[in-house]
């Protein structure tokens, strides 16, 4: 129950613009699509907003919203997936991004089943951007 509270408390403080210090790269977009700014932690992350904001297939986006629990080393954990996008022809999408290199970790494997099959029960498409989404 402690870790839980700590992971909503942490992901509220981010939706409110605090960056933590170990972030490489962090900033505000200046979104059009969303009418104000969003936060980014990663060069990754900067350039996927970048991607979403010209995509005219996206109507807008938000970032780290939503909350959804998984079991690991058996305890319940909250993951909180990077972007949840609303397309012009109404289906939304989960997009976790992710360096190619840490998509063989077990417990990024454990977040993305439990995201898979939040999916499944909503109808919400779900995708794992590595390099070769955001760069080509």
């Amino acid at each position: 129950k402690q870790r839980k509270a700590q992971a909503i408390r942490i992901s509220d403080k981010i939706q409110n613009g605090w960056i933590p210090s170990h972030c490489s790269k962090n900033g505000k977009f200046a979104s059009e699509k969303n009418g104000n700014h969003v936060h980014y932690r990663s060069s990754y992350e900067l350039r996927a907003f970048e991607i979403l904001e010209y995509d005219k297939n996206v109507i807008k986006y938000d970032v780290e919203v939503l909350r959804i629990p998984y079991l690991w080393d058996e305890i319940e954990r909250i993951y909180v997936p990077d972007i949840l996008v609303w397309h012009i022809d109404g289906h939304q999408e989960i997009i976790e991004i992710k360096a190619e290199w840490n998509t063989k970790n077990p417990r990024f494997i454990a977040k993305t089943q439990a995201a898979i099959n939040y999916c499944q029960e909503r109808n919400i498409k779900f995708s794992v951007w590595t390099e070769q989404e955001l760069y080509g």
